[in-house]
């Protein structure tokens, strides 16, 4: 998607709501902070290049590679691809600034 957009693609991630995770994905609403926090870690290791075995609070990731880093590099991000969260709640942006730091 990136490539497609010129390096303009930003990801959204977040911990939804309870009626959609719960209701459309079957999926327990359960620890939206960790899910989240967790699934930055885990995109950051994915655009950073690692292989990811990782058994995180939340979920568990086996085995997964991606070729992102190269690309990211390929395509001036300055090594590195920026983070931005953008919770809806109070709380969240309260504990979310130092997850992702859009750098």
């Amino acid at each position: 998607m990136a490539e497609v957009a010129e390096g303009r693609f930003i990801m959204g991630l977040g911990a939804s709501s309870e009626p959609v995770v719960q209701r459309w994905n079957g999926v327990k609403y359960e620890k939206p902070y960790a899910r989240t926090r967790d699934v930055l870690r885990f995109v950051k290791q994915a655009l950073d290049g690692e292989k990811i075995d990782e058994i995180f609070e939340t979920f568990e990731v086996h085995g997964f590679s991606s070729r992102a880093r190269s690309w990211c590099v390929r395509r001036s991000c300055s090594g590195h691809c920026a983070r931005h969260v953008a919770p809806r709640r109070p709380r969240g942006r309260r504990r979310h600034p130092q997850l992702a730091r859009g750098q």
